[in-house]
């Protein structure tokens, strides 16, 4: 989102003095260290004055959730139980597309990797070429995520699906189903918030305000009918993450949205 686009959102979203937008700094250790330290090589004593700096120009952008509780520095791609599966089919040369990347913090940490806020964050923009990003509404097929149809092998779509209601939802399907390698059993992982019982609500700090949260029933349906639509079938594996980062984050959303939804959905492919 850009910050012109942000401006259309009313005050309440774009709002810092919330109980969900932490001014203090976690502690930061672990593969996000890691990746700051010996990646980005970044002094230790500097570690926290570059995060304030950075996170406070995402803020200024819009103050997602995600930016707010420092989530951005957590490396979800590390939990998937695929990870190995995804470190080996790169290794044999195959895509990686991270939709709705962020900071694209996942990315580097594959490793090999707008956008200009993950340049500011990780320092790497002579490491890593702008060309490996594509700016682009998914809801917009005209886009230039045009210019990779066909060639995509997996895709890494966390924090992203539950930003749409469940049309959209099935329309971003349809197009990253587009972007697949038809040559190749291809897969799908992320984690997205959920919901026990599912539902649209229409509180989101969304476009149209709406955002459908699933379980994992209604995800299915998702993809059965985002299937149904291109020719492709598609087994969906949920299972619940409950490590205190993403109970935290959830809870931000409830606050944010109104909703009673607790549940992290991850993992489905065809």
């Amino acid at each position: 989102m850009s910050a012109e686009e942000s401006k259309k959102f009313t005050p309440t979203w774009r709002n810092t003095d919330v109980s969900w937008y932490k001014k203090d700094l976690p502690e930061i250790n672990g593969p996000a260290r890691k990746i700051l330290e010996q990646y980005s090589a970044i002094n230790p004593d500097k570690i926290a004055s570059h995060l304030y700096e950075v996170r406070t120009q995402a803020g200024k952008i819009f103050p997602y959730p995600s930016i707010g509780n420092w989530h951005f520095l957590t490396l979800g791609i590390l939990d998937q139980p695929r990870y190995p599966e995804i470190l080996s089919r790169l290794q044999q040369g195959q895509k990686v597309l991270d939709v709705g990347c962020g900071f694209a913090q996942d990315l580097r940490q594959l490793p090999f990797i707008d956008l200009d806020l993950g340049y500011d964050l990780f320092l790497d923009r002579a490491k890593l070429p702008s060309t490996n990003f594509i700016a682009a509404d998914m809801l917009d097929r005209e886009s230039d995520a045009k210019n990779i149809i066909g060639q995509i092998d997996i895709v890494y779509a966390s924090q992203s699906f539950h930003l749409w209601g469940w049309d959209n939802q099935v329309e971003v399907g349809k197009a990253v189903t587009q972007l697949l390698n038809p040559a190749r059993k291809c897969l799908i992982v992320g984690y997205q918030i959920g919901a026990i019982v599912p539902r649209e609500t229409q509180k989101a700090p969304t476009k149209d305000g709406k955002t459908y949260l699933h379980d994992s029933a209604s995800l299915q349906k998702l993809w059965d009918e985002i299937g149904e639509a291109t020719g492709t079938k598609w087994t969906v594996e949920v299972s619940l993450d409950e490590a205190e980062i993403f109970r935290q984050f959830t809870r931000n959303w409830t606050r944010m949205c109104g909703g009673g939804f607790r549940l992290l959905l991850k993992a489905w492919d065809r």
